[in-house]
């Protein structure tokens, strides 16, 4: 079956985005034309799929995402914990945790929202570190995802409330460096907005692209499916 043929029967749903990686990887060339002069050329929609085969290479897709969630949801529990703990930090450590496993895949959207709803809870807190970590986390995905001023802006008031920490006779531990970073990656924000709006179109296409890119298992240990993008 050709490969564009399988992609008909498949909606294009979020959950079923490691399934359609799947099954793009597991495409090869048609053996009539794989020794062809054409053969390498064919386009991955030209190519085919062995149903079979494809239900073979599940397993370690399944465990991977199956220990992406995993993870997902135990971070979950974790910032849960931390609240009834009267842990505020640790909760927003969690949630941000959370963001950089999705981001780790190349779910962008998704680690923005786990890092919006930190950055909500980090608002609320005394202490100006959790908040700076979630700003610059927000920040840097804001920029793979093609939003430029709106990355400058997380950048710039991590910068402010940085130094205002840095500033206050009992520096904060780390937020010097944090603004050093800050102030960093928010001149090269404004460096690419200030860029053509094609050039910028061409990156957001690029992090669009792999914002759906389903998460990748990790090369299983011997005698171990599984693992994470």
């Amino acid at each position: 079956m050709r490969v564009e043929q399988a992609l008909r029967l498949l909606p294009n749903l979020e959950a079923l985005m490691p399934l359609r990686g799947l099954l793009l990887s597991s495409a090869r060339p048609d053996e009539r034309v794989q020794w062809g002069s054409g053969g390498p050329y064919l386009t991955v929609g030209k190519r085919d799929v062995e149903p079979g085969e494809l239900a073979r290479s599940m397993g370690p897709v399944l465990a991977g995402v199956a220990e992406h969630i995993t993870a997902l949801y135990k971070a979950y529990v974790e910032a849960l914990e931390g609240q009834e703990r009267k842990d505020a930090p640790g909760a927003v450590t969690a949630l941000v945790g959370a963001g950089r496993l999705e981001e780790k895949v190349g779910r962008l959207s998704q680690a923005q929202a786990w890092y919006a709803v930190a950055l909500t809870l980090a608002e609320a807190l005394q202490e100006r570190r959790p908040e700076i970590d979630t700003l610059l986390a927000i920040g840097h995905v804001c920029l793979a995802l093609g939003e430029y001023a709106e990355g400058a802006r997380y950048y710039q008031r991590a910068l402010v409330l940085s130094e205002a920490a840095s500033g206050r006779g009992g520096r904060v531990g780390g937020t010097g460096q944090r603004g050093v970073r800050a102030r960093r990656m928010g001149r090269r924000a404004r460096v690419v907005f200030a860029r053509p709006a094609a050039h910028r179109s061409r990156k957001r296409s690029t992090a669009a692209g792999a914002d759906h890119a389903p998460p990748r298992p990790a090369r299983p240990p011997p005698g171990r499916l599984g693992g994470g993008r």
